[in-house]
């Protein structure tokens, strides 16, 4: 009986995590270029259990079933699902339409992202909403003014239409090794190797958010339900567990 309340303790506690990974898809469901996070949880291996010392039997410690032990958060990973493009009209916005991610360098190293929310600082660079330099193929991307164009390919065009520099847009070839860390900036994870990426840059377009708000709130709703299940095993457990203790005892 013990038993069942650590197998419920483990159920709320994975439904718990799932709300937070939920909670932080709702609230950045109109963050340019984000990607919804999904988790995953998984049983705990299962005890075989066993007959031990039995007169009725002539062989000895004999399986008889398996015991479940709860759950848990096996893993968290990211849903890298294109988002629709929503038309800006701003130069300095760029969206890419395909697989691919712009690279930045910020104080800790090359940083990736979908989030191409950029703006010309006072000396011409293209730099994301926090200062860092967008990348292109020979450096941090240099624009001169607001009045840059950019192709489909990538390549970057001053207000004279003479060509300056090409976008720096990577592929990854397993995007599972990329973390999140914040900003909508994301770092690689072990050995990530890259490929060419073949996505479109889109000129005064941005990414939207690739989560289902209604989907989401109906997931928000399968799990408080499925907490409140655990909830209630553990209450009639602990009822169980308190008649035992209090009446059958003085009996």
């Amino acid at each position: 009986m013990v038993r069942g309340l650590y197998t419920a303790g483990t159920g709320m506690l994975t439904q718990r995590n799932k709300i937070n990974v939920i909670a932080n898809n709702v609230a950045n469901v109109d963050t340019v270029g984000y990607k919804e996070d999904l988790m995953l949880s998984r049983s705990f291996s299962e005890v075989l259990i066993e007959r031990i010392n039995d007169p009725n039997i002539l062989r000895q410690n004999e399986i008889v079933g398996t015991i479940a032990k709860g759950v848990h958060v096996d893993e968290v990973f990211t849903k890298f699902v294109q988002g629709s493009l929503n038309e800006t009209r701003r130069n300095a916005d760029l969206a890419l339409q395909g697989d691919g991610f712009f690279v930045v360098e910020t104080p800790n190293g090359l940083r990736y992202t979908r989030n191409g929310a950029f703006f010309v600082d006072n000396q011409g660079m293209l730099v994301t909403a926090e200062g860092y330099h967008v990348q292109g193929a020979n450096g941090s991307l240099y624009v001169g003014s607001n009045n840059f164009k950019v192709n489909e390919n990538g390549q970057v065009f001053d207000e004279d239409g003479n060509l300056v520099d090409e976008v720096l847009v990577v592929s990854f070839v397993d995007n599972s090794l990329l973390r999140k860390e914040g900003e909508g900036l994301y770092y690689t994870f072990g050995e990530a190797e890259t490929v060419e990426s073949e996505a479109k840059v889109k000129q005064g377009y941005l990414e939207a958010s690739n989560v289902d708000l209604v989907d989401q709130i109906i997931t928000m709703i399968e799990v408080a339900r499925a907490y409140e299940s655990n909830q209630r095993v553990i209450s009639t457990i602990d009822s169980t567990l308190d008649k035992a203790v209090n009446e059958i005892g003085k009996v």
